[in-house]
């Protein structure tokens, strides 16, 4: 009963600071929440509310965009409570975090007139990219039937692709395609960036084969109307009057 009330104490903290208008307000009360969940979590550990606050304690973090310490109580959650359902959360989470800072450095790497030091940086951008994929990846695989399972899935080669690292990316993009259950939506669009990621390879072929099956299997996503407007592209209509030969 008390871990409940103290729950209940810090998610209205919470809730103030969501609806504060006012910046150092806002942080008081979301300060005020961190406070009280990591209360929670060291006093009443074994109860059902220790893994819940541990949760929100790294989702206000993530709210005032401290985005380093956000991450760092994600990865306790997933540490101190393996097997809970917000794990699956956790991960989703802690990926769109390393995909995010990717991206951010990718930004500054292309700010840069130095090309040496632009390289440097642009590596250090394909790590992050890599861990993010990494990272997207494991949600699948500890969590099946999660909704965000397959979209998840998705996102990992995308990670994968703005690494560079094309054979991951194409790797994750036929595992979203041949899934069992996945949406078709998803289906659809991993469909269009592998073929998008072959067209990256110079591998013609097999991106004329992917845009062609995408515009035959789902002809009415967006998707398909995306593939059409690269099969205009004079490379892969050479390809494809190589192939008929």
């Amino acid at each position: 009963a008390r871990a409940q009330a103290e729950y209940l104490l810090a998610d209205l903290a919470m809730e103030s600071g969501n609806d504060a208008v006012n910046a150092e307000l806002r942080k008081k009360f979301y300060m005020d929440a961190i406070a009280r969940y990591g209360e929670i979590v060291a006093t009443y550990g074994d109860s059902e509310y220790a893994p819940k606050a541990q949760y929100r304690k790294a989702l206000a973090y993530e709210k005032m965009d401290m985005l380093d310490e956000a991450c760092e109580e994600y990865v306790k959650l997933s540490y101190r409570y393996p097997d809970n359902p917000l794990v699956a959360e956790t991960i989703a989470r802690l990926g769109n975090y390393f995909m995010t800072r990717g991206q951010n450095i990718l930004d500054e790497a292309k700010k840069q007139t130095d090309l040496v030091k632009a390289e440097k940086i642009r590596m250090q951008a394909h790590e992050m990219f890599k861990t993010a994929g990494q990272v997207f990846g494991r949600l699948s695989e500890r969590f099946p039937q999660h909704t965000l399972a397959g979209k998840t899935l998705l996102l990992s080669a995308q990670c994968f692709m703005q690494a560079e690292d094309y054979a991951a990316a194409i790797k994750g993009y036929d595992t979203v395609c041949t899934k069992p259950g996945m949406e078709k939506e998803l289906i659809a669009e991993a469909m269009y960036w592998a073929g998008h990621t072959y067209m990256l390879t110079d591998d013609l072929e097999n991106a004329y084969r992917k845009f062609t099956r995408l515009t035959e299997d789902y002809p009415a996503s967006q998707w398909a109307k995306f593939a059409r407007g690269r099969l205009q592209d004079e490379r892969l209509i050479n390809k494809a009057m190589e192939m008929m030969k």
